[in-house]
């Protein structure tokens, strides 16, 4: 369930409303109700929110989550139910959707008509598709193609003229949204990270560097798949194989696996562009996937023994 202009419905103080104007069209006007973007409005909001949530669990609705004005109620089946459901004809409930809203209604919540859905297992939630029966979550296909628009519209736009900040931040938080079902991503999308890093103020533009330009054209690959889906699945407890790795600025890497060791020995100006320690680090946490890789194994987690807390540290 979505709530329709959730940050309009929060009233504001009336001895407080003398200093909420707005300038709109050469008139200033006083708000009654918390504006969205005024830096308060997310707090109470949010206030607003974990009280719905406290009161839908002390009538016996639970679990219920939700993000910003996004709810999601789940429930289970009941011995003792009396509400039936059309995907589980067999299964009995302690409530539905409409038990729940008339419960609840004497709050005067504006739920939003069009947003939201019955109980199902299939549903969507902050911007994705959950599916609970096969323990997926995916890119809704409409949120998909947008993403591939607005993506192909700024890798078009790299190629043709420079950028400014604003440009590369949405598509940076976009991206990196995704990349909950897209996981791979995760590993394409340090370039624009440090790109952003590089902009001097919100005007000056700047040329894509060609790192920015490999990785938008893997995030348009991977976005015209329409089946991509992420597993969902309980993490596991790391494997402990006697890893451990290091990386010295006065001699080179090294790296032990099960008793098996190897090492490299750095060469000459192996520091020039900026590298350091850290960049030597990094090298060696590379070295340990490539190896990793190289004796078979994949999607596994693994223990790993390093002092080196700026790589692979919390």
């Amino acid at each position: 369930m979505d709530i329709e202009g959730a940050y309009r419905t929060i009233p504001i103080k009336p001895i407080h409303k003398k200093y909420l104007v707005l300038h709109f069209y050469d008139e200033y006007l006083i708000d009654h109700n918390a504006p969205f973007g005024a830096g308060s409005s997310h707090g109470l909001q949010g206030e607003v929110g974990d009280t719905i949530i406290d009161i839908l669990y002390a009538l016996r609705i639970h679990p219920a989550i939700k993000w910003v004005d996004d709810y999601s109620i789940f429930r289970f089946p009941s011995p003792c139910g009396t509400y039936l459901s059309d995907q589980f004809p067999s299964l009995r409930y302690d409530y539905d959707l409409s038990l729940v809203k008339l419960l609840i209604e004497p709050l005067g919540i504006p739920w939003h008509r069009e947003k939201g859905q019955d109980f199902d297992s299939v549903f969507p939630y902050m911007g994705f598709q959950w599916d609970l029966s096969n323990k997926t979550v995916s890119i809704p296909e409409k949120k998909r193609v947008k993403h591939l628009s607005r993506l192909s519209a700024f890798s078009t736009k790299c190629q043709e003229h420079c950028v400014v900040k604003k440009d590369v931040e949405t598509i940076n938080g976009s991206l990196a949204h995704l990349s909950f079902v897209l996981q791979r991503g995760r590993s394409h999308l340090p370039s624009l990270f440090h790109w952003l890093s590089t902009f001097p103020n919100e005007f000056t533009p700047r040329w894509p560097p060609p790192s920015v330009l490999s990785d938008i054209a893997w995030w348009t690959t991977a976005l015209e798949d329409p089946n991509a889906y992420h597993q969902l699945s309980p993490s596991s407890d790391p494997k402990d194989i006697g890893i451990w790795i290091d990386a010295s600025t006065g001699w080179g890497i090294g790296v032990l696996i099960d008793g098996r060791w190897d090492a490299w020995r750095l060469v000459d100006s192996w520091d020039i562009d900026g590298r350091d320690i850290m960049w030597l680090e990094a090298i060696a946490v590379e070295f340990l996937f490539g190896i990793l890789a190289a004796l078979g194994h994949c999607d596994t987690r693994f223990l790993v023994r390093s002092d080196n807390t700026g790589v692979i540290g919390p």
